[in-house]
């Protein structure tokens, strides 16, 4: 996905959560739960705007999670830079749940995130692990594919 993002952080935070509210869209989860929670490690800003969006989606809940514990309980964690520390930690807590992990950048993507924001050419892009996320029991659309760079 391209989407042109200017300098300001707080513009790039709220790119950044409208991705991971579509996000929701893009992947399947094994059946069982009727409400998607994505929590957020870190970062308030995207926190705040993710929550703006979902207050206009039924069935997303926003939460802000500062443990590797408490991710397991989500559908999608979002880690920001300054809680890439503790992507070991959330790896692990997470195993091969279906929980979609998401981080900001993507160097340690194959480290067993799923998806990696970065910046190029002032566009918010992503990357993506596909066999990863399949091997979490999720399927990803074509639409997550095509929009995505896969590695």
């Amino acid at each position: 996905v391209c989407l042109v993002v200017s300098p300001l952080m707080a513009q790039e935070a709220k790119f950044k959560a409208l991705f991971l509210v579509k996000f929701s869209d893009y992947v399947e989860w094994p059946a069982g739960n009727s409400v998607t929670v994505l929590g957020v490690v870190g970062d308030s800003e995207v926190q705040e705007a993710a929550q703006a969006y979902a207050a206009k989606k039924p069935g997303l809940q926003v939460k802000k999670i500062s443990s590797p514990a408490e991710a397991a309980t989500c559908s999608i964690v979002f880690l920001s830079k300054n809680g890439l520390g503790a992507l070991s930690g959330y790896v692990s807590a997470i195993d091969k749940g279906s929980t979609l992990l998401v981080i900001d950048g993507k160097d340690k993507v194959k480290q067993g995130a799923d998806i990696g924001f970065y910046l190029e050419d002032n566009k918010l892009r992503y990357v993506i692990n596909i066999a990863n996320i399949e091997s979490k029991n999720m399927i990803p659309s074509s639409r997550l594919i095509q929009l995505g760079t896969v590695i």
